[in-house]
């Protein structure tokens, strides 16, 4: 797929990983839509790197284990651009999840994000790329075990 000119969606496109990929695809001719959840001062910086690149970008803040939200970053990228070609569900909580654990509202919490988020976002998108007949969604898991678990 010739990225130029398509429109990219990263979820966590801010900062770490997702800033690599979202300027990654803005150096190969993308336009990109940087959600992030906390970040704004990160991914505003970020979407400056991806217009001195040469594409427009735009920053739109949100939680994906939100489905309203997510129909939101999706509403905002369509009025913008008219339509997402690329989705990549990269968001994640960064934080350390013990395992074997008895905490069940952490393991809610990750899960929300990276299994029910990537699920609303791809949902989301679905109907534009099936419409156009081409898209691409890439899955990104990136969860922090805390291994070994602490001994006695």
């Amino acid at each position: 797929m010739d990225l130029k000119g398509k429109i990219a969606l990263v979820t966590g496109g801010a900062h770490r990983v997702g800033k690599a990929i979202t300027l990654a695809l803005a150096r190969a001719g993308a336009n990109v839509v940087i959600n992030y959840h906390a970040s704004a001062s990160a991914a505003q910086n970020t979407a400056a790197e991806a217009r001195f690149l040469g594409v427009d970008a735009l920053p739109v803040q949100a939680d994906v284990s939100d489905p309203q939200q997510v129909e939101a970053i999706v509403s905002a990228a369509k009025d913008r651009f008219g339509a997402i070609d690329i989705l990549v569900n990269n968001v994640s909580r960064f934080e350390k999840t013990p395992f074997p654990t008895e905490d069940i509202e952490t393991w809610h919490r990750v899960a929300d994000i990276l299994i029910h988020g990537s699920f609303y976002c791809a949902n989301a998108v679905a109907p534009m790329m099936l419409g156009r007949g081409e898209g691409v969604i890439i899955n990104i898991f990136d969860w922090r075990w805390s291994w070994p678990p602490p001994c006695g």
